[in-house]
C-alpha cells in the first residue's frame, strides 16, 4: 500500500488509478495454519507449475481487464520473482521493485559515490549483504553496467561478493539449489 502513496505523492499518479492486489497461495507455518485467527488460505503453499499456473492466470485477468497496466511485483522471493519478470516482460509491463527498483537506486549511489571520489567503477570490488531479491538485483544491475562499459560477464561477477546469515555465498553452497 505504501508504494502506492508513493506512485502518487512522487509520481504524480491518480490514486484512483491504482489498485492494490495480495495474491494468497498458502503457508507452509504449521502454527498459521492452526492458529483459529489466521486469515489466509488454511492450505500448505502452493508451488512449482501450480504456483506459476495461478500468477498466470491472474496476470491474465488483469491484462484482459486493463491492457496497459504497469503490474508492480513486491514481495516475491527471488526464485519465483525471476522467471515471473522473464516470463511476462514482453507480454506486459511489470516490474519487480525488489529486484529492479532496490537495484537501482543501489547501483546509482555506487556510481555517484564513485563519481565524488574520483574511483574507477570498474574497479571496485563489491560486498553485498544479503543474497535474497534485493541483493542478487543489485549484482545483476552492477554486472549489467560493468558489462555495458565493455567488462566482461564473468569478469564482471568475480568482483562482487555476497553474503547472507550463512557467511560468504559461494556457487557451490547447498542452499543455492
Amino acid at each position: 500500500m505504501a508504494k502506492l502513496s508513493l506512485y502518487t505523492v512522487c509520481g504524480g499518479v491518480n490514486p484512483a488509478h491504482t489498485l492494490p492486489v495480495m495474491l494468497d497461495v498458502g503457508t507452509n507455518n504449521p502454527r498459521l495454519l492452526d492458529d483459529p485467527r489466521y486469515m489466509g488460505w488454511r492450505h500448505p503453499r502452493i508451488t512449482g507449475e501450480d504456483y506459476f499456473a495461478f500468477i498466470g492466470m491472474f496476470i491474465a485477468a488483469v491484462k484482459r481487464r486493463w491492457p496497459d497496466v504497469l503490474l508492480q511485483f513486491e514481495d516475491f522471493a527471488q526464485h519465483t520473482a525471476v522467471p515471473l519478470l522473464h516470463r511476462y516482460r514482453d507480454e506486459l509491463c511489470c516490474f519487480n521493485d525488489d529486484i529492479q527498483g532496490t537495484a537501482s537506486v543501489a547501483l546509482a549511489t555506487i556510481l555517484a559515490a564513485c563519481r565524488a571520489s574520483q574511483r574507477d567503477f570498474n574497479q571496485q570490488t563489491m560486498v553485498i549483504v544479503g543474497a535474497g531479491a534485493a541483493g542478487c538485483g543489485i549484482a545483476r544491475h552492477i554486472i549489467a553496467c560493468r558489462v555495458a562499459e565493455g567488462m566482461d560477464a564473468a569478469e564482471a561477477s568475480k568482483t562482487i561478493f555476497m553474503v547472507d546469515r550463512d557467511g560468504l555465498v559461494m556457487t557451490t553452497a547447498s542452499s543455492l539449489a
